[in-house]
């Protein structure tokens, strides 16, 4: 390709052909990936500088069949860039190939948001070759299909490098037949170390299962495992896969009451909202300022150590706690006051469905004797909610929390028994 002025001439194929837009629902092409797959031709033998420029990130494999989404990585970058220009643009990989030859290749490049775009091509000194351009002939050509492909993954779950897997997720694994066709019987799966006894079901493909290994039937929490696979075809040829999962954290609950144990006539939460009126002293900055970021000191704010509780209609509590029927879905914004930006709604519950409330007790109260009090009613608080939650079976359960600022979500009611306090 030409160097003009640190641009090399190539025409943008705009990613609209390839489907993006044509949703309505999905205008744009932001949280969207693409892969493709190729029979890279090399003429000849040697050293060859392999570059993809991609925003965001991308990763191109090899393996005996191009459509295999489980192949040796050539070249990656997971992360979030923009795309560059000039001769040392990112990424670019050297490979040595041995002998000249047809390459199975396969590329994904996803976008989080903003700019989506990908160049896949060669460096040769200052000149630039995108794969497959009949524009130069130095360009690798690259083609569709290729006679003696062999077998290939056609997907497995987990996949390669996944985090934040469930516990209770299951290996899962498609093998697909090529030019030859996958020997069922050949098939060895491992998971970390140990050769397990998978289920082999065989069809238009050939599907192998196995449940997570762990504990009570899984995986274990946080933990990282590795899953090896090998198999040989119909003409001899051994496959030889390995990757790696992360498994997500998680707390067991034992020891709970039996279901039929809750009190059905008291639906709900009891909660305790500690607000302790105060004022400004200085621009930004509350009077006698105490670390509300942190757990141990809204712990130390409920336990009344450190100022009498101001919140609102304190009457209504029945044993120190509100009783509230509702759901935890609070915002002490929705005013927006002292905070600029007015009324508004926030988190993943909205209006008209879901509208936020303000936590029982706010806003709080103010002092005509602590200046600017009436400003500070819904800031500095800390919220204690007792619930008795009924899980209706056994199993996994993913439970969220999202939050302004932290939060502490613990088995059973037991408040720490110092708070810090040195006496």
């Amino acid at each position: 390709m030409t160097n003009t002025t640190g641009r090399w001439d190539g025409a943008d194929y705009d990613l609209r052909n390839l489907g993006f837009g044509s949703n309505p629902a999905k205008t744009s092409t932001d949280d969207g990936t693409i892969e493709w797959f190729a029979y890279v031709e090399f003429p000849t033998a040697g050293d060859y500088i392999m570059v993809v420029n991609s925003d965001d990130g991308f990763r191109l494999t090899t393996a005996r069949n191009a459509r295999d989404r489980m192949g040796d990585i050539i070249s990656f970058f997971d992360g979030g860039r923009g795309s560059s220009v000039g001769v040392n643009a990112p990424t670019q990989q050297r490979i040595i190939v041995d002998q000249p030859g047809i390459y199975p290749i396969r590329g994904i490049v996803y976008n989080r948001a903003g700019g989506f775009n990908v160049e896949w091509y060669t460096r040769d000194g200052d000149n630039l070759y995108l794969v497959n351009s009949n524009a130069t002939p130095q360009a690798l050509k690259a083609w569709v299909n290729a006679t003696g492909a062999g077998c290939y993954v056609q997907s497995a779950i987990p996949v390669r490098d996944a985090v934040d897997v469930s516990p209770d997720r299951g290996i899962r694994i498609e093998l697909a037949n090529g030019t030859t066709t996958v020997n069922a019987g050949s098939i060895v799966l491992k998971v970390d170390g140990t050769t397990v006894s998978p289920t082999i079901t065989s069809g238009a493909t050939t599907v192998v299962t196995h449940p997570p290994v762990g504990p009570g039937g899984y995986w274990p929490s946080f933990s990282t495992n590795v899953i090896e696979l090998s198999f040989t075809d119909s003409a001899g040829t051994q496959y030889n896969y390995t990757w790696r999962f992360q498994a997500s954290a998680y707390k067991i609950l034992s020891g709970g009451l039996p279901l039929g144990a809750q009190d059905t006539t008291k639906p709900g939460f009891r909660v305790l909202t500690w607000k302790p009126i105060f004022g400004w002293t200085a621009p930004g900055e509350w009077d006698g300022v105490y670390p509300l970021t942190r757990i141990y000191a809204a712990e130390q704010l409920l336990a009344g150590y450190l100022r009498p509780n101001g919140a609102r209609d304190q009457a209504q509590m029945v044993g120190g706690y509100f009783e509230y029927t509702g759901v935890i879905n609070w915002n002490s914004e929705l005013d927006g006051v002292p905070w600029s930006g007015g009324p508004n709604q926030q988190g993943n519950f909205r209006e008209p469905d879901w509208p936020d409330s303000f936590p029982p007790g706010l806003p709080g109260l103010s002092d005509p004797n602590i200046p600017q009090s009436e400003l500070l009613t819904k800031a500095g608080y800390s919220v204690e909610v007792l619930t008795y939650l009924v899980f209706p079976q056994a199993g996994a359960y993913r439970m969220g929390v999202n939050s302004d600022d932290g939060f502490l979500v613990t088995q059973g009611h037991q408040r720490p028994a110092k708070n810090g306090r040195s006496s």
